[in-house]
């Protein structure tokens, strides 16, 4: 590691909060709304070498990374593999399609007596979630297809919307013969089977990526429960409960699966607000 980028590094305190571990190991702090691969990207620019990290944490996650630059980089596996622990912060009474805030709030229907005194409920769900169980990984994740994470990949178009937006393209066009006309219904025709292969195709990848992968949770701990009064907006004068959980996890855990499992065996919505890996 030169001079020049030790001064690099230096600058950079100012916006990350981080220390080195060992020679080129960093522990990082990485803030909200940014992803695991700008935070080492920055590294990597800063320090001109290559530059890797221990586990990926959500663009909506905060938190300790690991980052592995040059020759160490040959050590990533030995980091990734190491359990990891959470704090998170979840709402009871309320819930969105991906259990944490990038998604809308929907309809609250879940009346109040369902959600009060809840403590020993929550603390026997989570009692028997503790060893090793499958978990489904979340559509939009970090996990890669053809070299791109889950959650920047949006649903593709149906069969039928792009039918609709040929026939349209067909439509305004200028006046064709009759033989032109059936020429450019061939190449639609070519072009839909073309595109309906390589749908079933993600569909099955996508359906592969995301088929439940087997998770410890080695430990956890309920910090806080209390009721209150929604602050959250559009949801005000909603009572909600709120709780603050420290998970210990094995690598490759999405907390989000593991807040949907309790959900559903609390049978109570449910959205995580906050996640800290310490």
């Amino acid at each position: 590691m030169t001079k020049a980028s030790l001064q690099n590094l230096e600058r950079l305190r100012d916006f990350l909060k981080f220390q080195v571990l060992q020679p080129f190991i960093f522990q990082v702090y990485k803030p909200i709304g940014y992803s695991s691969y700008t935070i080492a990207d920055i590294f990597k620019q800063l320090l001109k070498t290559k530059v890797g990290h221990a586990g990926t944490l959500d663009p909506l996650a905060r938190g300790t990374m690991v980052l592995l630059s040059d020759y160490a980089t040959k050590l990533t596996q030995d980091f990734t593999h190491k359990p990891k622990k959470y704090i998170i912060e979840i709402v009871l009474g309320i819930a969105t399609p991906s259990f944490d805030l990038e998604s809308p709030f929907q309809t609250p229907n879940t009346p109040v007596k369902l959600i009060n005194n809840i403590a020993h409920p929550l603390e026997r769900v989570f009692s028997e979630l503790k060893g090793t169980h499958p978990y489904p990984v979340p559509a939009k994740s970090a996990v890669k297809y053809k070299g791109r994470p889950l959650y920047t990949m949006d649903n593709p178009p149906t069969i039928e919307k792009k039918m609709t937006i040929i026939e349209y393209s067909v439509q305004a066009t200028t006046p064709m013969t009759v033989q032109d006309l059936q020429s450019k219904l061939v190449h639609i025709k070519t072009a839909l089977i073309e595109n309906k292969k390589q749908y079933e195709e993600l569909a099955e990848t996508m359906q592969i990526l995301t088929r439940p992968r087997q998770v410890t949770l080695f430990d956890n701990l309920i910090h806080k429960l209390e009721s209150n009064l929604s602050q959250l907006e559009n949801l005000e004068d909603l009572e909600l409960v709120q709780a603050k959980v420290e998970l210990v996890v094995s690598s490759g855990t999405y907390i989000r699966s593991i807040a949907q499992k309790v959900s559903e065996m609390l049978k109570i919505p449910l959205t995580i607000v906050d996640i800290e890996r310490v």
